[in-house]
């Protein structure tokens, strides 16, 4: 018994590690700029009924995207510039290489997160305006 904690005691710091992969993210963590200049609240179907997410056209690295929250949130987010960090989402059965799943992971000041998955792609050449879904 008396191995037995000492094992928890000793394994138990090593889980709750900042360096784990379920770790909170930290301005440290490296991240990429994202400029948000749109920002909407928008009902959709997410197999539950009409939930409300928020929709924000950004430029990320110089290409233009639109961006949804991953889950229901209210409220349209404010226009700035906000730190992110990509985040790994799966793709359909049958999707090519054609195809793009790619989803990005905010870091609000605060220290919150919230994910958001790539929706939309806007061709630089046609000098976008915000998306109006």
């Amino acid at each position: 018994m008396h191995n037995l904690l000492l094992t928890i005691c000793l394994l138990l710091p090593l889980t709750l590690s900042p360096s784990g992969k379920n770790a909170r993210p930290t301005p440290a963590d490296p991240t990429v700029d994202v400029q948000v200049y749109a920002s909407y609240s928008r009902f959709q179907n997410m197999g539950v009924g009409p939930q409300t997410v928020q929709v924000l056209s950004a430029s990320i690295g110089g290409k233009q995207f639109e961006l949804a929250s991953k889950f229901p949130t209210y409220g349209v987010l404010a226009l700035g510039t906000y730190k992110a960090k990509s985040i790994a989402v799966g793709g359909n059965r049958g999707a090519g290489p054609y195809d793009t799943f790619a989803g990005y992971e905010f870091l609000f000041p605060d220290g919150r997160v919230r994910d958001y998955l790539v929706t939309g792609l806007i061709s630089a050449s046609t000098n976008a305006t915000p998306a109006t879904p």
